[in-house]
């Protein structure tokens, strides 16, 4: 609650200062290499217990991208809304965890456990897999396979026969019924060649299954 939230502002802000950087990439990756190890805790582990190259993992990167998940599960306009409160509400104090999920659950009106678990309680890591393609009459539906435990959103890369691509995106708030998978359909103008997962906005651990190839 400290040092994730100083990187997740700083992660934000940074492209509107200087647009060549890319933080916010940088931290997806260290997620994706570093989350589910051996070494690696639960965020709510108490600093004392963590130690190491892992300490820093789970007080920057790690709790930072755990933000941008939750951020793109509420939509930006509700999660602005519960930030605030959380911050008016606990100004000058020491809030614990729970005074961070309790708020977001209350301004929200959204039992929220399905994410907090996870995230911050459960030993885990985030893959998500392409599992099929199925196209008919000009309409594209991808079953993506949630495999790790922890919620992560849904970006996929989409490559045309031609060679050109497109960008498609699903909320992380599309496993929030404890579903293992989930369908993403979108309008396909041009013959798929493939679909993967967008590695640069998904922290994935695990990359045999994130490209499905389409065969005629």
């Amino acid at each position: 609650m400290d040092e994730g939230w100083a990187t997740f502002f700083t992660s934000a802000q940074l492209k509107d200062l200087e647009p060549d950087a890319d933080e916010y990439t940088q931290n997806i990756m260290q997620v994706s290499s570093m989350m589910g190890n051996e070494f690696d805790t639960p965020a709510i582990t108490p600093s004392v217990k963590s130690r190491g190259p892992m300490y820093g993992f789970t007080e920057y990167p790690k709790a930072s991208v755990s933000y941008f998940m939750l951020k793109d599960a509420l939509g930006d306009e509700l999660f602005k809304k519960c930030l605030d409160e959380y911050i008016n509400r606990w100004h000058g104090k020491h809030p614990l965890p729970w005074d961070f999920f309790f708020t977001f659950n209350d301004v929200a009106k959204q039992d929220l456990s399905w994410f907090w678990n996870p995230w911050y309680f459960d030993h885990g890591y985030p893959d998500l897999g392409v599992k099929n393609v199925k196209v008919k009459s000009g309409k594209a539906v991808v079953t993506v396979e949630k495999v790790g435990n922890v919620p992560v959103c849904i970006d996929l890369i989409v490559t045309y026969s031609d060679g050109s691509t497109e960008n498609i995106h699903k909320s992380v708030s599309a496993w929030k019924n404890g579903n293992k998978e989930a369908l993403v359909d979108f309008k396909a103008v041009k013959d798929i060649k493939k679909v993967e997962i967008n590695k640069k906005l998904v922290p994935d651990t695990n990359d045999k299954n994130d490209v499905f190839e389409v065969k005629k």
